[in-house]
């Protein structure tokens, strides 16, 4: 996709007001601005637009007000703009203190505060800032027109206000002495960073020797998760008894399990977890990958042809079913034809459920998404193995899954 777009604007639906009048600002700047819903894309899903506008973006600006703090999906927004790595520049309109999940990735990054006076006053700024951060000269101020952000925006036409005229300033004179200094200075930084991007990473927690397979476009890790720490290194609680599962889905803590408690199944099938240890800010997958969004699970099976097809390009071997009696195991092979050309290697390994129970092993395989449905349930993807297909579900938070990950 051409990219034509080098900002991203992330707002609440009750902020569209004051998001669209950035966006004039910005524009009339030459700073190009991917904004919702006006460059939304016709004949694609809406949240698919969005994944597409922010990954083409350099920069996301946050439009932070009450409204955005409490917006679920501004913060998802913000999550994937700070997985791609674009440069995140919140502008603060109002007093209001960033929520926990909004904290993990705002809290290092420089704001712009324009919660004293109007907000337009601080939009000269943010242009500022965004076009150091693009590489871009910035041009001298004009005027222009902003709509009120008071009113609705039907009606903001009628009410254009004009920026206030730049103050005349003298210009700088040439000295040689601060340019010398600043070129040397900006030398050694560019060593520093070129040193420490050549020098060998420490692997801290969950970091294992990742092996991945490009399936269209996006690079998907070819086996379950099987660890049992956060990306920083915290253990993630292994979870055995029923009781115990249980708990830790009331109380909404991150929890992981094999298969019956039986090492045997983490070898082939990797850990079963619930959906808060794949929410958690600490991070469940390894650095440089992700926990994918069901908008990116939708991007897969798309691309392999749909749910109906998608199957036998997933699948890792014959379709099989297992029935358990005590230690001793059994297994019956069916004939069809199992493919696994998009190197996804799918296997059946089953779940646990929100009361502690197992089962499908052997006939499902079922991984998590980051994409949450309500309060108490998650989106997941499921690959049937008695009927070679896929399919979407949301599942109780606390039920165990399967973990796929997917390269930033």
């Amino acid at each position: 996709m051409e990219n034509n777009h080098d900002v991203f604007i992330s707002h609440s639906s009750s902020d569209s007001n004051l998001a669209y009048s950035i966006c004039e600002y910005l524009e009339q700047r030459n700073i190009r601005c991917w904004i919702a819903p006006r460059d939304v894309q016709g004949g694609i899903e809406y949240a698919e637009s969005i994944i597409l506008g922010i990954r083409q973006c350099k920069i996301m600006v946050v439009v932070f007000t009450e409204s955005a703090n409490s917006s679920i999906f501004v913060k998802n927004e913000v999550e994937r703009a700070f997985n791609y790595k674009s440069t995140i520049i919140p502008l603060k309109i109002d007093q209001t203190v960033p929520s926990a999940a909004l904290e993990l990735f705002l809290g290092s990054v420089h704001w712009l505060d324009a919660s004293q006076g109007k907000p337009e006053a601080s939009f000269e700024s943010l242009y500022q800032t965004c076009a150091r951060t693009l590489g871009v000269k910035p041009q001298g101020k004009v005027d222009v027109q902003e709509r009120p952000v008071s009113v609705e925006m039907e009606q903001s036409k009628d009410k254009l206000v004009s920026a206030e005229p730049e103050t005349t300033r003298k210009p700088k004179t040439f000295n040689k002495t601060k340019w010398i200094f600043a070129a040397a200075l900006s030398i050694i930084v560019l060593l520093g960073i070129f040193m420490n991007l050549s020098a060998p990473k420490v692997a801290k927690g969950n970091t294992p020797n990742v092996e991945n397979v490009k399936i269209g476009n996006q690079y998907w890790t070819v086996s379950n998760l099987n660890v049992d720490t956060f990306r920083n290194g915290d253990k993630i609680l292994e979870v055995k008894t029923d009781e115990a599962w249980v708990k830790a889905g009331r109380n909404k803590k991150p929890a992981w399990c094999y298969y019956k408690n039986n090492p045997k199944y983490g070898k082939k099938y990797g850990k079963l977890y619930n959906w808060y240890a794949v929410n958690d800010p600490r991070g469940l997958a390894p650095e440089g990958y992700h926990i994918p969004t069901d908008t990116e699970w939708t991007l897969l099976i798309r691309f392999l042809g749909g749910e109906e097809k998608a199957g036998l390009q997933m699948k890792a071997e014959k379709g099989w079913y297992l029935w358990e009696a005590s230690d001793t195991t059994t297994s019956q092979h069916n004939e069809e034809k199992v493919t696994n050309l998009s190197g996804f290697s799918g296997l059946p390994g089953g779940i646990r459920n929100n009361n502690g129970t197992y089962n499908d092993i052997g006939r499902y395989g079922d991984w998590w998404s980051a994409t949450e449905d309500d309060t108490d349930s998650a989106w997941d993807r499921y690959l049937d193995y008695s009927h070679d297909d896929v399919g979407r579900f949301n599942s109780a938070k606390g039920e165990g899954l399967s973990v796929r990950c997917l390269r930033d």
